[in-house]
């Protein structure tokens, strides 16, 4: 399958195993698609904006389900559960934020949430030294991913990205407190997001899978058939005309690729790919 248009592989990996195939993506898979990408962003919007609408996300997230799951009494609501009891309070009481109690017919989802909003709450304001910023989140996410890890339902990509997390939380907990000055965790967690923002993992190809392909490799794969998705115009061919600093007739002048080499190269390859 050749994919011009990268935002679409993320469709696919969930489209084609309901088919009974899987997709391998040679170029990796970017670090925000993977669960722990896709959790610290839950958790750095909460601590950020600290809105109850932002817990319902974290809720939903197969880490936390499982960590509440082990934190629960015997005969609570369980993951399932939870979901559906918090979505009913936002609909029953339209909070901007949590307080400290939930109202008395909502007992029960406040004693499966609690153990939750306890770790979160007091990282919500507290401002400490990189180092200590950074001791706290990697001590709260083993806590979180103890259970997953355990109960071997971590792919190997997301084995890879925790692996990633943990090293840059490792080289922010040995910076000199005296050097650095006092952040929040959500900081802590945006700094990480930066430095892993083009950080990829690489999925293992499965040997069954159907391989995705970006626009510039279609025409070299040896592949008896050929799928083009996103093969749409804005993709191919991309223009760019209205950028504030490198307009198209700029870029001419400055022997950049403009719009009329794109067109020729895209025009260009879709030849090769059909010969």
């Amino acid at each position: 399958i050749g994919i011009p248009n990268a935002d679409l592989i993320p469709s696919f990996r969930r489209v084609l195993p309901a088919w009974g195939v899987s997709l391998h993506d040679p170029a990796g898979r970017p670090f925000k698609q993977t669960s722990i990408g896709r959790l610290l962003v839950a958790v750095e919007l909460y601590l950020e904006r600290g809105h109850a609408a932002d817990v319902a996300g974290l809720l939903r997230h197969p880490v936390i389900e499982r960590w509440l799951d082990m934190q629960s009494e015997p005969g609570g609501l369980g993951a399932f559960g939870v979901v559906e009891a918090y979505d009913r309070l936002l609909e029953d009481t339209v909070p901007l934020e949590l307080s400290t109690f939930l109202p008395p017919r909502h007992k029960s989802l406040h004693e499966a949430i609690r153990p939750l909003l306890l770790q979160l709450q007091p990282m919500r304001h507290a401002v400490e030294s990189v180092s200590e910023r950074a001791e706290g989140l990697r001590a709260l996410l083993e806590d979180w991913l103890t259970p997953h890890l355990e109960s071997g339902s971590c792919s190997d990509a997301d084995l890879q990205a925790i692996d990633q997390v943990m090293d840059r939380l490792t080289e922010f907990a040995r910076v000199d407190e005296r050097i650095s000055d006092p952040v929040s965790s959500a900081a802590i967690i945006r700094l990480l997001l930066g430095l892993l923002d083009t950080a990829t993992v690489q999925v293992p190809d499965e040997g069954d899978s159907i391989e995705g392909l970006g626009w510039l490799e279609c025409h070299l794969d040896d592949a008896p058939a050929l799928l083009l998705a996103g093969f749409n115009e804005g993709v191919v061919p991309s223009s760019i005309n209205s950028d504030p600093f490198l307009p198209n007739d700029l870029r001419r002048g400055l022997g950049l690729a403009d719009n009329d080499q794109r067109y020729a190269r895209d025009a260009f390859l879709l030849e090769a790919i059909i010969r």
